[in-house]
């Protein structure tokens, strides 16, 4: 009787011993699932999981997975990411660039370091070339059109590269420092500043390249193409001495009227230097004062881009051969400037945003290039603290041989 008790037991002890090791099993399987679920970077090629649809009931657009649910866009969470990707997908193969644009714009924001993120940034970065592109041409095609008085916002400003008129080698030097002005200019609230990659497509449309001509009459019409109320431009040359030698004009588009005229000579490696007065003289020019800015964004506009001449030059070359389509080459221009100086953060965004080619839109291509790319940077700590001994970390229990990703 002891014996079969003893075995009964024995029996017990083995079931919930099973019992445990399923239930601990299921949470793995559980717990590998929900780590991805937010990841959308798998390595697969893309598939449609659904399609936009509109919903003649309800007036909007709603996406519609393959098993039927649907989801209404009006009703969408704001923090979910995840199906954003999704969506934008959909509407691209729809035809509808603006709206897969809007779609992945918003991806970023809630999910700026997600897996999945430098792949959103490639594609749309082709896809702000082909609308800037498209907006360049039906722009030139239609003319400024009527009712500027109230189409040109007082507060809107658009950058030119400025006009070389010394060597063409300075060609990356005038993109790396245009870039640099218009980034830090967008940082002041006062301003809303026309996007870089727009301002190239009609400067490659009008046929005013940066060694084109550019003229008062010129530079106003283009501010208007760009519906903005001002324009900054000007020229750079090569002093006897080989300074660098800048005129910066601001003029109001409406009326052609000069806002300021100012001429800036630096030395070459002094760069860095030039890019801020530049900055703050077009910003005098538009009647916002040192004084009167906010001190955050006064400390963030005197915040140096990058003293390392040869990455500045990487990074103007990498804008230059962007401007021609030509990425492949253009991503490793980035990366390098990148190496040559990691605290570079304009040359990060647009390592991290250029693809390796124009076929990033296909289907295909869903997961991030497999070329290496450079780390983001870590930010410095100062003093640097001695290194803290922590014990090992205990041994991760391994998923089910079935992959979980």
């Amino acid at each position: 009787m002891a014996q079969n008790t003893e075995t009964v037991g024995v029996l017990i002890m083995k079931k919930l011993f099973v019992t445990i090791v399923l239930l601990f099993w299921i949470l793995i399987v559980s717990g590998c699932a929900a780590r991805d679920s937010g990841r959308l970077d798998t390595g697969k090629t893309y598939e449609a999981v659904g399609a936009i649809k509109f919903d003649e009931d309800s007036g909007e657009d709603v996406f519609e997975y393959k098993d039927g649910k649907i989801i209404r866009l009006s009703t969408l969470s704001p923090d979910n990411y995840a199906i954003r990707f999704d969506i934008g997908m959909a509407y691209l193969r729809k035809g509808e660039r603006d709206a897969a644009i809007q779609q992945w714009e918003k991806y970023l924001a809630l999910a700026p370091d997600n897996s999945k993120s430098v792949s959103v940034r490639e594609r749309l970065t082709v896809l702000k070339i082909r609308q800037a592109t498209d907006f360049a041409k039906e722009a030139v095609k239609r003319g400024p059109g009527e009712d500027l008085e109230n189409r040109l916002k007082t507060n809107t400003v658009a950058v030119l590269n400025f006009k070389n008129v010394a060597t063409p080698d300075l060609i990356p030097f005038i993109k790396g420092l245009t870039a640099m002005v218009i980034t830090d200019l967008a940082k002041v609230p006062e301003l809303r500043v026309v996007e870089r990659v727009k301002m190239q497509a009609l400067m490659d449309e009008m046929r005013i390249g940066a060694t084109g001509l550019v003229d008062p009459a010129t530079a106003c019409k283009a501010g208007q193409l760009l519906l903005a109320r001002n324009i900054a431009w000007g020229e750079m040359g090569v002093s006897q001495k080989d300074d660098l030698q800048i005129v910066s004009i601001v003029t109001e588009t409406l009326n052609h009227q000069e806002l300021g005229k100012t001429t800036i000579g630096r030395p070459r490696q002094e760069f860095f230097k030039l890019e801020k007065e530049i900055v703050f003289k077009i910003l005098d020019m538009l009647g916002l004062k040192k004084e009167d800015l906010d001190p955050s964004v006064l400390k963030s506009l005197r915040r140096i881009h990058t003293t390392n001449m040869r990455a500045f030059m990487s990074f103007g070359r990498g804008l230059h051969l962007l401007d021609q389509m030509q990425f492949a080459q253009a991503s490793q221009a980035f990366n390098n400037a990148v190496k040559l100086d990691p605290q570079f953060n304009s040359a990060h965004s647009a390592a991290q945003s250029t693809p390796r080619s124009g076929d990033v839109l296909k289907e295909g291509s869903s997961g991030p290039h497999t070329q290496q790319r450079v780390q983001p940077r870590q930010p410095q700590t100062t003093p640097q603290l001695p290194p803290v001994i922590t014990p090992p970390p205990r041994p991760r229990v391994p998923c089910p041989p079935k992959p979980c990703w």
